[in-house]
């Protein structure tokens, strides 16, 4: 194992100094792997010890392709592999809840060579608030080949590609929070309207979750995944129904292609079977609701049993449970109405589809009133609030719809109609416009509430069918419990469909 190729006793300007030299240098001439520091000290929260430095970071020189692995869930970079150069790598450490100190290591490999960095993590208070869960997605892409070759166009349908799914989540980061960067002297007004009334353009700015999403570059056995985020899947069929691939139990086809969900977010994309009877009507995605537990409930969610809580004190969380797949699927049939390229990348639909389905992962309902009548199906015509927070405008769903097919039975679809069509009736405070993104249909899809900020994060603080950094820990069971070999989730899982209306 290489030592570092800088000497430890530089003073801290120096050091960054040399960092920096470093970093701009393109050699091809580097004849050994190695690394600028052997260890480095994070505090409680993840940030560097030293007071004169912003970041975690090394420096790595190599005369050849390398890649990382890391031994410690806790422990990461931003760079999986690296070139033939010098290459400045930053280190991710997530704060610290055991309040003990810890050590983890990151192992930069080539071909023939390797050399190690210790990390060490100090114990202490910390503010689970202030972590920012960045959460890898990977989207499983079936496609029909046929389909595939035959045009172009569906080509696009069927198939999303690694740089078309990093788009979406730019866009789905913004509405989670992020800014991006702007040119020159640009300030970010947040995410514009689509739909304008007037010369002024309208602007939304998205509270700040710290809940980020991005594309999985590395595979759970830690290997890298390329291309980025997508694993595309042949298929015979022109559709799937996408119940099937959400009930699959362990063994199936559709359940052993899923990543541990204790690390992922698994997206089956695909065309959805549709249903004769409701031909004006698309499910755009469905997605599982998270499972809470006993001993940290969460309004309006199911709880795990005792065999997922004994398993996750055992294995340190869910890699997935055996009879049904938890995961999230979307249609990509439901855009053919227009071109998958227009609507999955430069309008809001899709992209904000896959935003409301990922506020169900995390544990948010719909804001319209949903009641479950005692033949088990939905009552949409109530004005009870039955989503778990209380600064989310409810209305009549109902009537909403009776409105919306008389507007489109109409035939014209002026900007002023389609204001209209904005527009809802909350049982308490009147008429409003629908902006919140776990309402659908006309709706501008662009803004949370605190109260969904705060659920969606204590569903991250204290669920284990999401990853992240968790507070809440199982129940200890009683003794001499013995539990089945198979993780299986007490009585039926809660999965959403989403719905909208085509426009013929």
């Amino acid at each position: 194992m290489k030592r570092a190729s800088l000497p430890l006793l530089l003073s801290p300007l120096l050091l960054l100094l040399a960092i920096a030299l470093s970093s701009c240098a393109k050699e091809t001439s580097i004849k050994e792997l190695s690394a600028s520091l052997e260890e480095l000290i994070a505090d409680a929260n993840g940030n560097p010890t030293d007071t004169t430095i912003k970041s975690l970071q090394v420096v790595i020189s190599s005369p050849e392709e390398w890649q990382v692995n890391s031994d410690a869930s806790w422990l990461s970079t931003n760079s999986q592999m690296g070139g033939i150069s010098r290459t400045v790598v930053g280190i991710k450490v997530t704060p610290n809840l055991t309040g003990k100190e810890r050590t983890g290591q990151l192992t930069f490999s080539t071909s023939n060579q390797s050399v190690a960095v210790k990390v060490k993590q100090l114990g202490g208070d910390t503010n689970i608030e202030t972590v920012l869960y960045e959460i890898p997605v990977i989207f499983h892409v079936f496609y029909n080949e046929a389909d595939k070759n035959n045009t172009d166009t569906l080509r696009r349908k069927y198939v999303l590609n690694s740089a078309d799914a990093q788009v979406i989540l730019e866009y789905i980061n913004q509405l989670f929070g992020q800014q991006p960067r702007q040119v020159g002297n640009e300030i970010y007004r947040g995410i514009k309207r689509k739909y304008q009334q007037g010369q002024q353009e309208v602007y939304h700015l998205p509270l700040e979750t710290k809940i980020r999403f991005k594309l999985a570059n590395e595979k759970p056995d830690g290997t890298r995944q390329s291309p980025a985020g997508i694993n595309a899947i042949a298929m015979d069929e022109r559709s799937l129904n996408p119940k099937v691939i959400m009930s699959d139990k362990a063994g199936g086809r559709y359940h052993d292609m899923a990543w541990p969900i204790k690390q992922y977010i698994n997206i089956y994309v695909f065309p959805f079977t549709r249903h004769q009877e409701r031909a004006d009507q698309v499910v755009m995605g469905i997605s599982h609701m998270p499972l809470a537990l006993s001993s940290a409930p969460i309004e309006g969610l199911k709880q795990l049993g005792s065999q997922e809580e004994l398993y996750i004190k055992e294995h340190g969380g869910l890699d997935q449970f055996s009879n049904y797949n938890h995961c999230i699927t979307l249609n990509s049939d439901g855009f053919e109405w227009r071109t998958w390229k227009e609507t999955f990348l430069k309008a809001d639909l899709g992209k904000n589809t896959l935003a409301h389905e990922l506020g169900h992962y995390l544990g948010l309902y719909h804001t319209f009133s949903e009641v479950v009548g005692s033949d088990g199906n939905l009552v949409l015509d109530s004005c009870d609030d039955t989503d778990y927070c209380a600064d989310t405008q409810s209305y009549n769903r109902k009537q909403y719809e009776e409105s919306r097919a008389d507007i489109i039975a109409s035939g014209t679809t002026s900007l002023v109609q389609i204001i209209g069509l904005l527009m809802r009736n909350d049982c308490q405070s009147g008429r409003f416009e629908a902006t919140n993104i776990m309402d659908y249909d006309f709706c501008h899809s662009d803004e949370w509430t605190p109260n969904q900020v705060s659920r969606m994060r204590q569903v991250l603080y204290n669920t284990y069918t999401t990853p992240g950094i968790k507070v809440a820990s199982p129940r200890s069971l009683l003794k001499g419990y013995s539990p089945h070999h198979r993780v299986m989730v007490e009585g039926t899982p809660v999965a959403i469909p989403c719905r909208t209306q085509l426009i013929r």
